[in-house]
């Protein structure tokens, strides 16, 4: 992961990393997963076109910096359905119970 991150891709937490298999076609999947007790967990995913780069390494950065922004989106939504759940319950317009 530290050649990726000194070209330009985003670091990941602890506990994170990237993966990268063929996808079909020339294309690339670039995942994001979390290491577990036993083996890792998906997380996130981008896909990577090296056909349209000059370079295949600014296709795999492009292709992390993809999947890492995903990772941020799904956290933030994340965070927001922990933040609604204080609304579960009785709502009584007239304040009682």
């Amino acid at each position: 992961m530290a050649e990726l991150v000194a070209a330009g891709a985003p670091e990941l937490p602890e506990g994170y990393f990237y993966r990268i298999r063929p996808h079909g076609w020339g294309i690339l999947r670039v995942t994001i997963r979390r290491q577990c007790r036993v083996g890792s967990r998906h997380v996130a995913e981008a896909l990577a076109f090296p056909r349209i780069y000059a370079n295949p390494r600014d296709a795999v950065v492009k292709g992390c910096q993809d999947a890492a922004e995903e990772l941020r989106t799904r956290e933030v939504r994340a965070a927001r359905v922990v933040a609604a759940r204080r609304y579960i319950g009785d709502h009584d317009p007239r304040g009682g119970r």
